[in-house]
């Protein structure tokens, strides 16, 4: 005869009924009759099923279901990033002319590789991202990214076609919903490119707001 397994602990264990389709509901039985039983879901709905649709009933350990999303394991990933900040040499300023977007595959939770592209202010840039988690546990993830590639200038006639483009940042992610996270970084972006008689440099800090997939 085919009997209701308790729920130990609320908190720990959980009811299982298996359905004859080979579906699982999962929850806490809080009703049974020769006919039907009902189950209250994690959350509050409750669902009532005909007996003769269950074709077992158990327990199993109950581990609160995660609103926040998972760190990815591998797979597709994507940041996108605006600059709320930049700081360069002594001045500091208000700058949304640093916009970033990367695409790639994450390998592992710390190391993804993907080809990102940028509008800086006054130059676009297309570069090599690796980046990873550094910490996978909790809500708040440090996070930290690498980029290598080439910038041109937009509006500079004695600058060189392209030049290289170099950038560090480290931040945290924080969960936004099942899947996509809010981040902050700080962003140190160094530009060395020849002039006519000499090389300039560009150094700059840049802090950062988006969201990451």
């Amino acid at each position: 005869m085919m009997g209701i397994t308790p729920t130990i602990l609320a908190q720990k264990f959980q009811d299982v009924l298996v359905l004859k389709n080979g579906d699982k509901v999962k929850g806490q039985i809080i009703e049974q009759t020769d006919e039907s039983i009902k189950i209250r879901l994690y959350g509050g709905n409750e669902f009532t099923l005909k007996l003769k649709d269950v074709t077992e009933i158990t327990s199993e350990k109950f581990n609160k279901p995660n609103r926040f999303p998972h760190i990815k394991q591998k797979g597709y990933y994507n940041t996108s990033t605006i600059s709320l900040l930049a700081r360069q040499y002594r001045d500091i300023e208000i700058s949304f002319l640093h916009i970033h977007t990367v695409h790639g595959y994450r390998f592992s939770p710390m190391l993804g590789i993907g080809l990102g592209c940028g509008i800086n202010e006054g130059g676009i840039s297309i570069y090599i991202n690796i980046n990873g988690d550094i910490q996978t546990k909790g809500k708040l993830t440090p996070t930290y990214s690498m980029n290598i590639g080439r910038e041109k200038f937009l509006n500079c006639s004695v600058c060189p076609r392209t030049h290289p483009y170099y950038s560090v940042a480290v931040g945290l992610k924080l969960p936004l919903n099942e899947k996509w996270n809010w981040l902050f970084s700080i962003n140190r972006t160094h530009d060395k490119y020849p002039l006519i008689s000499r090389y300039a440099v560009d150094k700059y800090w840049t802090l950062n707001v988006g969201v990451a997939f």
